[in-house]
């Protein structure tokens, strides 16, 4: 359950503004 957490904070500060597009 480690993984998955570092990969959604990789999507969050990968595309932050992205998300608000």
């Amino acid at each position: 359950m480690k993984p998955n957490m570092d990969i959604v904070e990789d999507h969050h500060v990968v595309l932050p503004e992205q998300v608000e597009d």
